[in-house]
């Protein structure tokens, strides 16, 4: 056998048993890094008006497998990054990242639901509460926020229509 080949085979296979034997960490700190380029992303090409994210997806994800704690901590973190790389620091980030902390206790909380359920319910619930307070405080800013709300639960539904699902079974 070629000793390049060799090597790169021992090598994979190290890979392989470091994926198996860390994946719970190894999924979730992918999803964080996902998370991290996606607002970089959204802030070099100027795309505010697209609710796409991975901070729900993350944080429902952490919080159904780790717990309430955890949830909150990933998308306390997670959104506070992505609010400030993205651009969105208007009033509305006073209701934004607690409603997303708040997403992360509660996949903990009804960890019992499929992933699937889950994540398009409280998907559905954040985009509700941050609507709902930028009626009640920041009404201007609604007209702006309709596109990326809309946008943000049929990116959202996709993605745990599609990916959530074996990403919790790998993780699992």
């Amino acid at each position: 056998m070629n000793k390049d080949l060799k090597k790169y085979l021992i090598i994979s296979g190290i890979a392989l048993l470091f994926l198996l034997l860390f994946k719970k960490i190894i999924v979730i700190s992918l999803l964080v890094i996902s998370s991290f380029v996606i607002s970089y992303i959204i802030n070099a090409f100027g795309l505010k008006a697209i609710g796409l994210e991975l901070v729900t997806l993350s944080a429902v994800i952490t919080g159904k497998i780790y717990g309430p704690l955890m949830g909150f901590i990933i998308a306390l973190v997670l959104i506070t990054f992505h609010l400030i790389m993205s651009g969105y620091l208007d009033i509305y980030i006073l209701w934004i990242i607690p409603s997303y902390a708040l997403v992360g206790i509660l996949a903990g909380l009804f960890s019992g639901f499929s992933i699937t359920q889950l994540g398009i319910a409280l998907t559905i619930l954040l985009n509700f509460i941050y609507l709902f307070f930028t009626l009640m405080f920041a009404a201007g800013n609604l007209t702006k926020l309709l596109p990326y709300s809309l946008s943000n639960v049929i990116i959202n539904i996709i993605l745990f229509s599609t990916i959530a699902k074996p990403l919790v079974g790998f993780i699992s």
